[in-house]
């Protein structure tokens, strides 16, 4: 592969599992929220003005070849509760970069959810759901359509629980309970998307 897999998300979406099955199905090194040999994942692409955790400076994008960019999502309710594990530093980034976010916690989290599917859609034409990511799935074959490579048979892929954190599980009452709007709006995205909302 000559070009480089860009793999955007929102946080919490599993794109640290992608990387690792990615590694196990196709042999590919993709940096998890940095640049690797062959592509790089995660939600901080998707920042205004990212300089990488690791030196990366200037116009990071220019400076590599990213073909295909692909809109990586995961059902948006448990992804929610999984950035209430959020630190109050990495909120301010965001809220930041954003130009403010609800002071709310809960609608907080859907104010940046909503906004990074928004970043990721105006960026990307291929987008899968992480939970068709699987030996064989629909996110595996368009992938490898896509980089036309093919999956390792003999390779199992990583468990779906890589990089799992204790959180509450919120439901679509308590995102209603918090901003009635958002969470409207984040039901809408998340049908589009293809997954039910109760």
């Amino acid at each position: 592969m000559t070009s480089r897999l860009l793999i955007v998300a929102a946080s919490r979406s599993g794109t640290r599992y992608a990387c690792r099955y990615l590694a196990a199905r196709f042999g590919l090194t993709i940096g998890h929220e940095r640049i690797g040999p062959d592509g790089a994942a995660g939600w901080p692409f998707l920042l205004s003005d990212w300089r990488g955790w690791d030196g990366e400076a200037g116009d990071w994008r220019a400076a590599h070849a990213w073909s295909p960019t692909v809109h990586q999502v995961r059902q948006p309710l448990a992804t929610i509760s999984s950035m209430m594990t959020h630190v109050p530093l990495m909120m301010g980034q965001i809220a930041r970069d954003m130009g403010g976010l609800p002071e709310d916690p809960v609608a907080a989290r859907m104010g940046y959810w909503l906004e990074w599917q928004r970043r990721a859609e105006s960026e990307t034409a291929i987008r899968y759901r992480v939970e068709d990511l699987t030996p064989g799935g629909a996110a595996e074959r368009l992938l490898a359509d896509r980089l036309g490579l093919r999956p390792a048979d003999r390779r199992d892929a990583p468990p779906t629980t890589e990089n799992t954190r204790k959180h509450p599980r919120l439901t679509w009452e308590d995102l209603d309970r918090a901003d009635a709007d958002l969470a409207s709006a984040v039901r809408r995205r998340a049908r589009a998307y293809g997954y039910e909302t109760g």
